[in-house]
């Protein structure tokens, strides 16, 4: 029985089956080449039915492809049947309401072509056949075709099959294929109502009414965010996808992370030091890398995120890493077996047995992928929220700077949870219930984010930031050193090239003065003609966006001291807490429920900012900001200076309490009150208020479109390099100070041996000096206008000085 070949392998040729236009290629001699394609359509099927088993051929009926829908198609969602069907509906209701007024002339518009066209452009719209030029090209050649055939051969079968041809032809001839269109003949040879309108009839009805259907379709087009898709990878609709339905999913899903992050970590140099066994320096080292890779690792989730994964999945994928890692924690944390002996000593100068090897390495593997999926979480769910809102309308601005705002606050939402009711399941039930608590709260977060997937819209991924940053800097320094070596800079200078179109040498000319900016000359070299590789070959538009993202890093730069102070929250800070009174009345407080205080004062201060202070900012200065971003972190900075001053005086406070009771050396907690610490901790946490949401509002606004998630990580990647920041200190410190004195500053396992009090007057120092950098940079800095011109209502003339 001879083998017959299964249409479903035909995708190997590259060609159909039977290539019909090869089979009847005739050579110049005349000689036809038939015998070779059939000998080489013999060697393609033997191949295939070598490579293919009997079964599959014989078992597959021969409907599979060609009688059933598309396998590799999405089922159709509600929007994809309702928007065609609208625009299909409004279409034909307004040719009949046209109809209605051409009545008395004889005249119909609502003729069947168009209903294919409605098909054709909103059902398909990428088709070919829905492209404009197909569509009036075609419309229009057809329409006259059936006039000349009805004119050179009258009403009959002649006339109907030659314009049919000659239409078929007319459309593959000037590549305007559209179907629709292949009817217009045939609707004037038959149809008399239209034999008065002549050569009238390639412009009306089918034309005009096409004129008319692309109008409705451009409308619709108006309808879809540009840039956005929905989470099933389809065109973001206005109206249905963004908004604050969309950010409210994403700030509730922010208290459930920000909880299970902060359940652990604020209470982590406790769990390090009495469980664990770590000295209380080692414990804040250990503490402060773990809080620092978690926040640096937001670079990577924001990187990802603009480059070649979306926010959203960046998300799911992060939140799933952050989950498996606390349930590491929780398995160890609740098998005695995995963890060190109980240490029983009542001294302080006296060390437990640290953590065995292997279990370490089960806590810090545990760890570090909580940092991994903390990291992923903070760089995708900031801008991911942000994107929610139109940045082209001061609506859409306001409705962004309140969301970062009110981000914060869900942050403080979930903050207050974990340092109470988590903080003393731990310290009074165990840290295996502390853990699973945090465990279940990220999966909670993941079906509650799931739930507002039909509301978000999502930025589509423009490919590396990182590449494009790279290929401004290597030419432009390249082209520097080309124009040196040849001594030829000033001429090259005059040959820039414009991204824009070309009309002429003088308005190009003209439109790259508009647009190449006078900050960062050097960068500009990148725009020289010199002979370079491909490659390097950058647009305007490249070269603005680098310009725009060195020009914020002095910023950042500027806040890495800021968010070392605020390091100290969950080190130095609760280690203070642990050996004061932590009663208030008959209530013992756990010193890791500290943060509760500056906590309470987010909570409290967030909406006053944004509903009292901010708006009344905004009709004092007449501006559309109010408090600018920079001042907000002007602010920041200001307080933590304030923030060490205070703690350096609680500190002296606190040990001058010790050495005059005389339990320096005991467990036994201090008469005083841990609400002295309590100062610092307000003072620090109004800091971050201020300073956290202005970042993330001026790191997201003033960065290029494509790099607005690796931008926004930002903020996080100062808070990771502010921990670094720390630990490095604590090991500067005690490495100078221990070659002036006998024992360093902060070394040892007594806490009230330390020189904590110099340590953090030390800080305050350094963050006066830090401020002064601040302003340096942000005296200079211009903020960036948007399309819509967000700073249009400013009505100073120095934005400069406007920090």
């Amino acid at each position: 029985m001879g083998m017959q070949l299964h249409p479903s392998h035909a995708h190997i040729f590259n060609k159909p089956l039977l290539p019909r236009p090869s089979l009847w290629r005739y050579s110049v001699s005349g000689k036809c080449d038939l015998n070779k394609e059939i000998k080489g359509l013999r060697r393609k099927a033997h191949y295939i039915i070598s490579s293919s088993s009997a079964s599959d051929v014989a078992t597959t009926p021969f409907w599979d492809h060609d009688w059933a829908p598309d396998q590799n198609s999405k089922s159709p969602s509600l929007s994809d049947i309702v928007w065609p069907s609208a625009g299909a509906f409004a279409a034909m209701a307004i040719l009949g309401k046209i109809d209605q007024i051409l009545a008395p002339k004889g005249i119909s518009m609502t003729i069947a072509p168009l209903g294919a066209v409605c098909a054709v452009l909103f059902a398909t719209p990428s088709s070919p056949g829905a492209r404009k030029y197909n569509m009036f090209v075609a419309q229009i050649g057809c329409a006259a075709i059936g006039v000349l055939a009805f004119a050179i051969f009258g009403p009959g079968w002649l006339a109907r099959s030659t314009s049919l041809a000659a239409a078929l032809a007319f459309m593959i001839f000037t590549r305007a294929v559209h179907p629709p269109a292949a009817s217009l003949p045939l609707l004037f040879i038959d149809g008399v109502k239209f034999h008065h309108l002549n050569f009238w009839y390639t412009l009306f009805p089918g034309a005009t009414g096409c004129i008319l259907l692309c109008l409705i379709d451009e409308g619709q087009s108006l309808n879809r965010w540009e840039g956005y898709t929905d989470w099933r990878n389809r065109p973001a609709l206005r109206g249905c996808h963004g908004g604050v339905t969309a950010a409210f999913f994403v700030l509730v899903v922010e208290v459930l992370e920000n909880l299970a992050f902060l359940a652990n970590a604020s209470n982590l140099v406790l769990y390090l030091s009495k469980f664990m066994h770590f000295s209380p320096s080692s414990s804040a080292n250990i503490v402060t890398n773990f809080m620092g890779t978690a926040f640096l690792l937001a670079i990577l989730g924001g990187f990802l995120s603009d480059s070649y994964l979306t926010t959203y999945y960046i998300y799911l994928i992060s939140a799933t890493t952050e989950l498996l890692g606390l349930l590491m924690l929780t398995i160890q944390a609740h098998i005695p077996s995995l963890k060190p002996p109980v240490c029983t000593s009542v001294n302080r100068n006296v060390s437990c047995e640290e953590v065995e090897r292997g279990k370490a390495v089960m806590l810090f593997v545990g760890l570090y992928l909580v940092a991994l999926g903390v990291g992923g979480i903070k760089g995708s769910l900031p801008p991911h929220g942000a994107e929610q809102f139109d940045e082209h309308t001061p609506h859409g601005r306001k409705h962004r700077s309140t969301f970062f705002n009110y981000y914060v606050f869900s942050l403080a939402c979930g903050a207050l949870i974990a340092v109470t009711f988590v903080v003393w399941i731990e310290d009074n039930k165990g840290w295996q219930w502390g853990f699973g608590i945090a465990t279940a709260t990220i999966l909670l977060s993941i079906p509650v984010f799931l739930l507002g997937s039909a509301t978000y819209r999502i930025k589509i991924p423009a490919g590396s930031p990182i590449t494009t940053i790279f290929k401004v800097l290597t030419a432009a320094t390249y082209k520097c050193w080309i124009a040196r070596k040849a001594k030829n800079a000033v001429n090259n200078m005059s040959r820039i090239q414009s991204n824009t179109t070309e009309i002429s040498e003088n308005e190009e000319h003209v439109k790259v003065k508009e647009e190449i900016s006078k900050d960062l000359k050097f960068l500009n070299r990148a725009l020289e003609t010199t002979p370079t590789p491909t490659w390097l070959h950058c647009t305007v538009n490249q070269v603005e966006e680098v310009k725009s993202v060195i020009k914020i890093l002095p910023i950042f730069m500027s806040t890495i001291m800021l968010n070392c102070c605020l390091a100290q929250l969950s080190t130095f800070s609760v280690q203070q807490a642990a050996t004061m009174n932590t009663k208030i009345g008959s209530l013992r407080i756990s010193p890791a429920s500290l943060p509760v205080f500056p906590v309470l004062f987010i909570l409290i201060l967030a909406p006053v900012y944004n509903h009292i202070i901010n708006p009344f900012f905004m009709k004092l200065t007449n501006t559309e900001m109010g408090i600018t971003p920079l001042k907000r972190i002007g602010t920041g900075l200001v307080l933590s200076i304030i923030a060490m001053t205070v703690a350096a005086l609680v500190e002296m406070k606190r040990k001058s309490v010790a050495t005059q009771s005389g339990l320096t050396d005991s467990t036994k907690p201090l008469p005083i009150t841990f609400v002295w610490v309590a100062l610092q901790y307000l003072f620090l946490g109004s800091a971050d208020l201020f300073s956290l949401a202005g970042m993330m509002d001026f790191f997201f606004t003033e960065a290029p479109f494509n790099m607005r998630s690796l931008a926004t990580s930002l903020s996080w990647a100062s808070l990771a390099m502010g921990y670094y920041l720390s630990s490095v200190l604590v090991e500067l410190i005690n490495c100078v100070s221990g070659t002036f004195s006998h024992t360093p500053w902060l070394y040892g396992s007594n806490l009230n041996h330390y020189h904590l009090e110099r340590f953090y007057g030390f800080m305050s120092i350094l963050s006066g000096l830090n401020f002064l950098h601040y302003l340096f940079w942000a005296r200079r800095y211009n903020y960036k206008t948007s399309g819509a011109d967000n700073q249009k209502e400013i009505q100073m003339p120095n934005v400069s000085s406007d920090v």
